[in-house]
């Protein structure tokens, strides 16, 4: 099921989250997945690319988790979001997007201690570079960035692809996981 929603308006997501609990039952596990980005330098930020930014990445985050969290199976479960490894400030002209899954991941952090009394595992993934449509629109793919990105990556010299982050993902919503929480788990093929 496909539901629209502007994460940055709580009216919206309190409606994706009653039609998803009417349609599921009580939720078991929430992926922070959403994520924009804009590369910009320092020059070039302004107040517009900010709050696009963090609007999406920050408190879309924070309102779909503080929603859900309402709405979780009593037995607890799992919150998994999807950071960066931009977070770590390791790329030039990326101030606003690195900063935004910064704060996931302290978020992350934070919510894993406020929740755990719930009984709600709270962990973050943070992929490397991946093939996705976004680094393809962006202009990546084929690239001398991406190159540099390639040679970079120690496992096999390649991007990631879905099916490097997907298990992750299960293992973290899955019973597997259990007493795992506040972690921060790196997807990169060693990329640093």
């Amino acid at each position: 099921m496909a539901v629209q929603c502007n994460l940055a308006r709580i009216a919206e997501i309190e409606t994706m989250i009653a039609r998803t609990v009417a349609e599921f039952g009580p939720i078991g596990t929430l992926v922070n997945n959403a994520g924009v980005f804009e590369y910009r330098s320092l020059q070039e930020v302004d107040e517009t690319h900010f709050y696009e930014i963090f609007n999406t990445n920050v408190l879309g985050l924070l309102l779909t988790t503080r929603i859900a969290v309402a709405n979780f199976d009593p037995n607890g479960g799992s919150v998994i979001n999807i950071s960066s490894l931009s977070a770590l400030g390791n790329s030039p002209g990326r101030s606003v997007y690195a900063s935004s899954k910064a704060a996931v991941n302290a978020i992350t952090k934070v919510l894993a201690l406020e929740l755990a009394d719930k009984k709600i595992r709270v962990n973050a993934i943070m992929p490397g570079y991946f093939d996705t449509d976004g680094a393809r629109t962006f202009g990546l793919k084929g690239s001398d960035a991406e190159a540099r990105l390639l040679a970079a990556t120690p496992l096999a010299k390649r991007p990631g692809h879905p099916s490097d982050l997907s298990p992750v993902a299960v293992f973290l919503a899955s019973s597997a996981s259990a007493w795992v929480t506040g972690e921060i788990l790196t997807v990169s093929g060693g990329l640093r």
